[in-house]
């Protein structure tokens, strides 16, 4: 009886393209996230380049001379920048802006991470939501405008106080009250924008997991710390990196 040998594979051929990805291994999923990441990145960064990091470039270039945009450029270097910290008023501007981002962003932070945290157990939540958001629909020259009739020394909240027996209302528009009006002003109006991003990824978050915390007998912080936090790390750390009133 004749009898067949099979031929063992041969090891000397070049492995073929599946082999060397489970030797690397990669997925095929990461490959495919691999090859459309260069397609769909590029035109934003083209965009990001064109509408910012060109602009920002041409005016750190023409930082340096002295020009008046129409005539002759004169070299200046450095001097122009000691020059602009010598000036008062540039140091009160930059530590004004200093203030808002830092201090405002902050309490922006802040809030919008606690009203969350309130709002996920809300029945009327979306309804909340709303009325969050809305006042980072509307520009920021009206609040101005109302802030300035509202807060006028003859304006509706002094008329108000003097009703309570406040004989003296403070001078909300003074320059010592300014800076705080306005970073009250530009927080409010950011908080809500920053609460409706985490909100929006708390409630991607699946059901089936808090319920099985409650479940397992997970009272609200436990719920929040080992669900909440790690599911929606990544858009919470990223708000807290942009959050502020300037960040808009």
């Amino acid at each position: 009886m004749a009898t067949t040998i099979e031929e063992p594979p041969r090891t000397d051929a070049a492995p073929g393209r599946s082999e060397r990805a489970a030797r690397s291994g990669v997925g095929p999923l990461e490959r495919q996230r691999r090859r459309v990441f260069w397609p769909f990145t590029a035109p934003a960064l083209i965009v990001y380049a064109v509408l910012f990091v060109a602009p920002v470039g041409y005016a750190l270039w023409t930082s340096l001379y002295a020009w008046d945009g129409m005539g002759e450029m004169e070299w200046r270097g450095p001097r122009n920048y000691l020059l602009l910290f010598q000036d008062p008023r540039f140091r009160t501007s930059l530590f004004n802006t200093l203030e808002l981002m830092v201090v405002g962003g902050t309490i922006t932070f802040v809030l919008s991470f606690a009203l969350t945290l309130v709002l996920r157990e809300m029945r009327a939540r979306l309804f909340a939501r709303s009325v969050l958001f809305f006042p980072s629909l509307v520009n920021g020259m009206v609040f101005g405008i109302a802030a300035g009739f509202l807060f006028s020394p003859t304006g509706p909240v002094n008329q108000a106080l003097k009703v309570f027996g406040v004989t003296t209302p403070p001078k909300w528009l003074s320059t010592d009250n300014l800076l705080p009006m306005v970073l009250g002003t530009l927080v409010w109006t950011a908080t809500g924008y920053y609460t409706s991003i985490i909100m929006a990824a708390v409630d991607q978050i699946p059901d089936y997991l808090y319920e099985a915390a409650e479940l397992d007998g997970a009272g609200p912080f436990q719920r929040f710390r080992h669900i909440t936090l790690p599911c929606a790390w990544d858009v919470i750390a990223v708000s807290a990196r942009c959050c502020g009133p300037s960040a808009r």
